[in-house]
Parts: C-alpha cells; structure tokens; sequence
C-alpha cells in the first residue's frame, strides 16, 4: 500500500508540475500511518 501511495503522489506531483496541464483533480484516501511514512512525520 505504502509504495502505490508513493506512485500516486509522484503521479500528481509529475502532472501539476508539467507546462501543459492546467489543473489536476484526485480521489484517493491514504491512510495516516502511510501518509506518515512517506512525509516523514
């Protein structure tokens, strides 16, 4: 679960940063253990 959470984010983070895509919608719950990890709180 904690690494398609990885992929998820780095999907939204690669779209949002990219010249042509204006907006960037998502529906997805990750859990705060796993958000935890990965933001390293």
């Amino acid at each position: 679960a904690e690494d398609k959470a990885r992929q998820v984010l780095g999907m939204m983070e690669a779209l949002e940063d990219h010249d042509d895509v204006q907006n960037v919608y998502a529906n997805f719950d990750i859990s705060d253990e796993i958000a935890a990890k990965i933001t390293g709180a």
